[in-house]
């Protein structure tokens, strides 16, 4: 019987290939989004204004496209659930380059404006596409899959499918409006919140790309008996909900008013008491915590 640290030992990190090194760059995804959602809670942003974020966006993509590649000899219902989840991880990269912070943005000669905004609005149509196609599919086989295995068919896991998928629905509501209002859209809230780049990042992009490939991550040392299923709903399920929670909690407060959270943010933003601009207060987070922290 093989330890947990001997099964560690025999995972291949250069495969399928030295320039696809799933495992490699799945390490490299980890660390630095580790690295980069706790200098975002602790308020230091310099390194999500620095090439650092390349380096992870690049990892990310990586890793998914390797790991599609590797799913080939799985069996069928495992293969679908390993490549919806690398699917939604190329989107989450995607999101994390789109909404980089100013610092990052490189200016587009007049000329080409026209080709990169319609390439953008292709782009941000598949991104937004894979978001809610693939978390539907995902669902649906992470449920039949769970179904199928007396070991995962816990209320735990049913609910750890659930809530992931219901999670990805709520973010993926700044993607819907940047599919439908495309650049103009994000150069409107930023002059509305001069600091909402960077929040997109560094609070709901790069923090869900890191959480969603480590919760593959510990999927795959499950699968592989090196964790057990307890283990990874503790870690990984409990553990990344709590992640989820502190970076929504910690934008406010370091990035109080010129940031917000809305979820339905339209731009220019609409009359108060018209019936979108109730929905636009329903949905406000910001001011909630904002109003908690008064009374705290």
């Amino acid at each position: 019987m093989k330890t947990p640290m001997e099964k560690m030992n025999r995972l291949k990190w250069l495969t399928p290939a030295l320039y696809l090194p799933h495992g490699l760059s799945g390490v490299i995804c980890l660390v630095l989004g580790f690295v980069l959602t706790l200098c975002s809670i602790m308020g230091n942003f310099s390194l999500i204004k620095s090439s650092v974020l390349y380096v992870f966006i690049a990892s990310a993509v990586v890793n998914a496209i390797s790991g599609i590649v590797l799913t080939r000899s799985t069996a069928a219902l495992v293969k679908i659930c390993y490549q919806l989840g690398a699917l939604l991880q190329l989107a989450f990269a995607y999101l994390c380059f789109r909404l980089r912070p100013d610092e990052l943005l490189v200016p587009i000669p007049v000329q080409y404006r026209s080709l990169v905004e319609t390439a953008f609005k292709l782009t941000d149509t598949g991104m937004f596409a894979t978001l809610m196609i693939c978390n539907g599919l995902l669902f649906w086989a992470g449920w039949v899959n769970m179904r199928g295995d007396k070991k995962l068919n816990k209320w735990w896991f049913i609910l750890a499918v659930c809530g992931t998928s219901f999670l990805i629905l709520i973010i993926s509501a700044f993607p819907f409006q940047l599919w439908q209002g495309g650049s103009e859209w994000i150069d409107c809230v930023q002059t509305l919140y001069p600091a909402q780049r960077l929040s997109f990042t560094s609070f709901v992009y790069v923090p869900t790309t890191w959480m969603f490939s480590m919760m593959f991550f510990g999927i795959s040392l499950m699968k592989r008996k090196i964790i057990t299923p307890t283990f990874f709903a503790l870690i990984f399920g409990a553990g990344n909900l709590f992640i989820f929670l502190l970076v929504i909690l910690m934008q406010e407060v370091h990035l109080p008013n010129i940031a917000t959270q809305k979820t339905i943010l339209p731009c220019p933003l609409p009359e108060p008491d018209s019936t979108l601009g109730r929905v636009v207060d329903f949905f406000d987070t910001s001011a909630t915590l904002q109003n908690l922290f008064e009374k705290l």
